[in-house]
């Protein structure tokens, strides 16, 4: 099966999404998961609230100076490969997999980590504060992952 813009546009959004918050992507596609969805996907669906959770989390430790900053490799990996992963399942899960589904979700993660620091480092000199330009990025992620992970009719 071939890939509709629509379909790109979703994996985008839902890479853009783990590149800013390395868990939302997966979260979504744990609360949207159903039992009988394909592969990985249908095995999501327990796992929900315990996704809920760790993004929580990550949302709270995204504001500390303890967490490594994601334009090093440290803190750009994991949003690379949670947005790849992420992007590879929903298109599995809509039945569309092809050899480069999670491709352009994983580009999407480089684009949205690295344009996150720009993001809040505009928000600091305007507010005096990273804080405001996080929280809109927090919103920003939360809305693509779920907008990306809703099912569509073909």
């Amino acid at each position: 099966m071939s890939t509709s813009a629509r379909d790109l546009v979703r994996e985008t959004l839902l890479g853009a999404a783990s590149g800013a918050r390395s868990t939302y992507g997966p979260t979504a596609l744990a609360l949207r998961a159903r039992p009988g969805d394909r592969r990985v996907a249908g095995r999501l669906a327990p796992w929900g609230p315990l996704a809920a959770a760790l993004a929580l989390g990550e949302t709270v430790a995204d504001k500390t100076p303890v967490v490594p900053p994601r334009n090093g490799i440290v803190g750009l990996a994991p949003r690379i490969l949670s947005g790849g992963a992420a992007g590879r399942v929903l298109a599995t899960r809509d039945g569309r997999a092809i050899p480069t589904s999670g491709v352009v979700a994983a580009l999407a993660a480089v684009g949205a980590a690295l344009g996150g620091v720009r993001w809040r480092a505009a928000a600091s000199r305007r507010f005096g504060s990273d804080l405001p330009g996080a929280l809109a990025e927090d919103v920003a992620a939360a809305a693509c992952a779920w907008f990306a992970t809703r099912r569509v009719s073909p």
